[in-house]
């Protein structure tokens, strides 16, 4: 609109239209996101699982109800936290023998949806931790001074992250950010 109502614009009519249906054709997916945003607000609204798993530092509402929907609370058939963040495929391969321990990429096994959003939330928990004191900020900031890659931090905070997930879950509280680093 702005730009066929500027008088010094030199464009043709065609271009105008086809650029006020491009417009119309944003604003319907502007209004389709908004609708479900939403839909998805009024799940986590709905759901204690995905509302303890939302109150975790760096969890939106996409991923507390992805998770809620993909476990919910049943996570019976994890024997622990280490256990679900291998069953998301987000905890390094390993190819060790004897005394020497090498690890590899991730397993990438489990659920990939759920796997990318924790990624892209340990990405947003690494661009938020330098002005925060919880024991995940710390844990990054720890790992940046120990000079390890980005993508390895990335990967290792959607690891810690998939942990306390788990433990919120199992132990029915919200996530506490206090703890220890």
């Amino acid at each position: 609109e702005q730009v066929t109502e500027t008088p010094t614009a030199e464009i043709t009519p065609t271009l105008a239209k086809l650029l006020e249906l491009l417009v119309a054709q944003i604003r319907a997916v502007n209004d389709q996101l908004a609708a479900l945003d939403a839909c998805l607000e009024a799940a986590l609204a709905a759901s204690p699982v995905a509302q303890r798993v939302g109150s975790v530092f760096g969890v939106g509402y996409i991923t507390p109800t992805a998770f809620a929907g993909e476990y919910g609370a049943n996570l019976v058939r994890f024997a622990g936290a280490r256990q679900f963040a291998a069953g998301v495929g987000i905890t390094p391969s390993e190819h060790s023998s004897g005394q020497t321990r090498r690890l590899g990429s991730i397993t990438k096994r489990g659920n990939p949806y759920l796997r990318r959003l924790l990624v892209q939330c340990a990405q947003s928990i690494l661009t938020h931790s330098a002005n925060r004191q919880d024991a995940i900020c710390v844990f990054v900031r720890r790992l940046l001074e120990q000079h390890k890659r980005r993508n390895t931090v990335i990967v290792a905070i959607a690891n810690r992250l998939a942990r306390i997930i788990y433990a919120v879950v199992k132990h029915d509280t919200a996530y506490q950010p206090g703890g220890r680093a």
